[in-house]
């Protein structure tokens, strides 16, 4: 575009200089005014330049992004396929009439990597292949758990095997964790009974829960953090605690939160056997050992991910706290009331979400109706009341960036991007942290961007997804 207006501006002075006839000073004149033209047409096609680098047709029923990945996956309850491209939208395979979908593919690979002879073989039980991954080229990979039977309900997630080569897997009610080289498995380690396990954070770490405690009884409880790092720890049969790069003691146990990438978490325990206990919220930073407990009435407000990201194993249950310095919680002291909107009188309005810091100080009282998770800059999309307009807020400092001006904002990535429409009718825009728009498209929706800029969309009302790629 910028070649043929260069061109063009050419051919224009040629024919000023052939009609000026001696009028210098007017031909200098015209000149000035045809390159000021120009300058102004090349900065008009440099802002209409799209932002979005690429994208994939929009043929998907559900996108998966995990670990360097993009799974696109269409299909039926009988037979999938997917398509799985890199993060910058490259095809790397293609995979036709899977057994079943991503969540629960098994019994879809005819060899198996034997461990003693180092070399792939038939699988002659079915049984004894009880789950697939995805390796980081886009193929298919088998894992050996045992054979599965009526007391055995053992089961994988397919997934991407990522970065650090683990995979956690549900065996009955116990998590286990196993690392992986060389195709097949090398080594594991074991929760205790009824544990759930967490998403692993940009530094390696992730959160195990030693026991679940819905009985609210059982003392001996405590939160693991383990390093995905660190694969020659244990051995096959390793359970034991001491491989844990960090096991925090609890007081009856309820949950905790997977550990962000500052290496910090929350844990909710009770602190005793009462049946009426309250339960409190421990604030726990790994790089320098300090906590603190929170009174029983500060809820900590925990995200779970709904997007084109979904959280692989159980890391989902445990959900995120964000990667701001402060964090979005409730007073359990507000009365709340019914919602009249419903006819159940079961439904009540929720709490207001307010501001608090990591050592109990209240950065701001409650005060909005919904607080989505901020990125690391502390950047969150927030709105006053149920049918109000969303603006922007810094967690960080409590700052107002942007009163209410959007009737969607998606949650913000850590590179400051994110999507909005204006109205409920309206088409996606793709806007900055202070809530700028950088592009408007003509899609009716955008999905929250991952880190790598990376979202779902959708050209029509009730039609297939594709994902694009946005540039910084």
């Amino acid at each position: 575009m910028k070649k043929w207006v260069m061109i063009t501006t050419i051919g224009l002075l040629s024919l000023g200089v052939l009609s000026a006839c001696g009028k210098e000073q007017n031909n200098k004149a015209s000149e000035a005014e045809i390159q000021s033209s120009t300058l102004e047409l090349t900065a008009h096609t440099e802002e209409k330049e799209s932002i979005i680098q690429s994208k994939t047709a929009t043929d998907y029923d559900s996108i998966y992004v995990q670990n360097g990945l993009v799974i696109a996956q269409t299909g039926d309850n009988s037979s999938y396929n997917w398509t799985v491209y890199d993060t910058s939208l490259n095809e790397k395979n293609s995979i036709l009439n899977a057994d079943m979908e991503r969540n629960e593919l098994a019994h879809s690979l005819k060899t198996e990597m034997d461990v003693i002879l180092g070399k792939e073989v038939p699988i002659e039980d079915e049984n004894e292949i009880l789950s697939t991954y995805l390796d980081e080229n886009g193929d298919l990979k088998g894992i050996r758990l045992g054979e599965r039977t009526v007391d055995n309900p053992a089961s994988l997630n397919t997934l991407t095997s990522g970065k650090y080569g683990i995979i956690p897997y549900r065996f009955s009610s116990r998590v286990t964790v196993d690392y992986l080289a060389n195709d097949y498995r090398e080594k594991g380690f074991y929760t205790a009974y009824g544990s759930m396990s967490g998403d692993i954070n940009k530094n390696g770490y992730f959160t195990l829960l030693d026991q679940m405690n819905d009985s609210k009884t059982v003392n001996d409880t405590s939160v693991q953090i383990y390093d995905a790092k660190l694969k020659d720890s244990g051995d096959n049969r390793s359970g034991e605690k001491d491989i844990a790069t960090k096991t925090i003691d609890t007081v009856k146990l309820d949950t905790a939160t997977n550990i962000n990438d500052k290496n910090r978490l929350f844990i909710r325990q009770y602190t005793s056997g009462l049946v009426d206990d309250p339960a409190i919220w421990t604030f726990y930073d790994l790089d320098s050992g300090t906590s603190y407990n929170y009174p029983s009435n500060i809820e900590i407000v925990k995200f779970v991910d709904y997007g084109i990201e979904t959280p692989i194993g159980d890391g989902e249950f445990l959900g995120d706290i964000g990667e701001a310095e402060n964090y979005i919680f409730e007073d359990l002291n507000e009365k709340v009331t019914p919602d009249d909107s419903t006819p159940s009188s079961i439904d009540f309005t929720p709490r207001k979400k307010g501001i608090i810091s990591s050592d109990g100080t209240v950065i701001k009282e409650p005060f909005a109706f919904e607080i989505k998770k901020p990125n690391v800059n502390g950047i969150a999309p927030y709105k006053l009341e149920k049918e109000d307009k969303y603006g922007l807020i810094n967690v960080n400092s409590g700052e107002i960036i942007k009163e209410p001006f959007a009737h969607t904002i998606q949650q913000y990535n850590d590179n400051g991007l994110s999507a909005m429409t204006e109205s409920e009718d309206g088409k996606y825009s793709i806007i900055d942290e202070k809530g700028n728009i950088l592009e408007e498209t003509e899609y009716i929706y955008i999905s929250q961007l991952t880190n790598d800029n990376l979202a779902s969309y959708r050209e029509e009302a009730n039609e297939s997804l594709g994902v694009l790629k946005v540039n910084e």
